[in-house]
């Protein structure tokens, strides 16, 4: 270099070239060359937890419902979108679709799922395609959670189309899911009952404070929601709310709609953490880079999976441990100067907005932090922009996302991302070489 300074741009460049080739070999598209360099500088990552540490195929495994002795519980699922797969239990008693037809509980907490629910779950025209495997002949379009409880009431002859078919349902309105109110409502008009009916979904403790039921009911639901947490499951509570012909009721008016809603029932998801995720968080640890899920789910479904992967160990002091996992109201309750007197930031937020995601950001770079941010959503966007690396999901991420990110994960894989370091760091190290004189 010394002697012909001017190969520095051509080694630059072939250098880069190669970089991006490798990395895009290894699922990561990069869209501003500078994160090349960059992203092997990271000193803490800040990941996902849907889709991007876990597989993303959510599959539903218990549901609660009064009215029912026992949980029902679905065992041996082989595929996420085949309703046919698997075998769901009342106690010890196979559920079959006789047996729904006899118990209303069943029944309404079926037709809830499924109409309140934006997922298209079907089973595949071309079967010459499929092997032995009779799971290959189903396909879905939609959120993995909703495309889960889809197949949960279609496993029952209870799925959406068959509803709709039967012409009993007319849509009058919707009020789509929010990262913010965490539920989403929608409203039909029984005809064969002229009835309206509003159904909603969503989390426990945004739902359950909304039913028409005592305090010491409530108490007793949200128990059993920290229970179905505690065991690594996204926990949905199910709710109705019945019109008469003639009532006043104004479908627009989103707070009078989700008020005083009837109780139907909890549903349990379980996501399995994808198989590389637990090696890809070790060598994070060992290369000295602090791994941080930031999920929207409940505290307690996200410490159990944070605990599979490695993120969390269970030799971690006490003293730490109260403040290693936090939700976004404990984090963003806290000031500027009381997250900086934290010995160490929260490995887990959980139940988190894409606004907290923004404060974690600031909050590692006032620790001299270089930091990955991932994200998938719209409102991800500031953050994704804040981080001195934002990486988007090309699978699920929405373009506003991609067009705020410096990469892109081709399949919104975590250890991917540790791939990208891996690569990012074995690039600086060549430049290094090339600039450095012989020894």
């Amino acid at each position: 270099m010394a002697v012909i300074p001017e190969s520095l741009i051509a080694v630059l460049t072939i250098t880069m070239a190669v970089g991006t080739k490798t990395m895009a070999k290894g699922h990561v598209i990069v869209r501003k060359m500078q994160a090349l360099e960059a992203v092997g500088g990271v000193t803490n990552i800040c990941s996902d937890k849907t889709g991007t540490l876990t597989q993303g195929k959510m599959i539903a495994r218990k549901a609660f419902i009064p009215g029912l002795e026992d949980v029902v519980s679905i065992q041996d699922t082989s595929s996420p979108f085949d309703p046919t797969s698997g075998t769901a239990t009342i106690g010890n008693t196979i559920v079959d679709g006789g047996m729904v037809e006899e118990s209303k509980p069943l029944e309404q907490f079926l037709d809830a799922i499924a109409l309140c629910n934006l997922s298209v779950v079907r089973r595949n025209d071309d079967l010459s395609m499929s092997s032995e495997k009779p799971t290959e002949n189903w396909s879905a379009s939609g959120e993995p959670t909703e495309i889960a409880l889809q197949v949960l009431a279609m496993r029952f002859g209870h799925g959406k189309p068959s509803l709709i078919d039967s012409g009993n349902w007319d849509l009058l309105a919707e009020h789509p899911f929010d990262s913010t109110l965490k539920r989403m409502t929608v409203i039909y008009k029984n005809i064969h009952t002229n009835t309206i009916e509003a159904f909603m979904k969503g989390a426990g403790e945004v739902v359950v404070p909304t039913l028409n039921i005592p305090e010491k009911q409530k108490d007793a639901i949200l128990n059993r929601v920290e229970r179905l947490a505690g065991e690594g499951l996204r926990v949905l509570c199910v709710a109705r709310k019945t019109i008469s012909p003639g009532g006043k009721f104004d479908t627009s008016n989103r707070a009078d709609v989700e008020s005083q809603m009837n109780f139907l029932g909890l549903v349990g998801l379980y996501d399995p953490p994808r198989p590389e995720t637990f090696e890809a968080v070790r060598k994070c640890k060992v290369a000295g880079v602090k791994v941080h899920m930031l999920t929207g789910d409940h505290i307690r479904t996200a410490t159990a999976i944070a605990h599979e992967v490695g993120i969390i160990s269970p030799a971690m002091p006490a003293a730490q441990a109260a403040t290693m996992v936090m939700t976004a109201g404990q984090f963003d309750a806290l000031s500027e100067d009381e997250i900086d007197k934290l010995e160490a930031l929260p490995l887990v937020i959980a139940r988190c907005s894409p606004a907290t995601k923004v404060r974690m950001v600031e909050a590692l770079h006032r620790r001299r932090a270089f930091c990955v941010m991932t994200g998938d959503g719209v409102n991800d966007s500031p953050a994704l922009k804040r981080a001195d690396v934002g990486i988007a999901m090309g699978l699920s991420g929405s373009d506003v996302a991609k067009d705020a990110s410096d990469l892109v994960l081709t399949d919104d894989n975590f250890a991917s991302i540790v791939r990208a370091v891996e690569e990012g760091r074995r690039l600086f190290d060549n430049i290094q070489k090339v600039g450095s004189p012989p020894s």
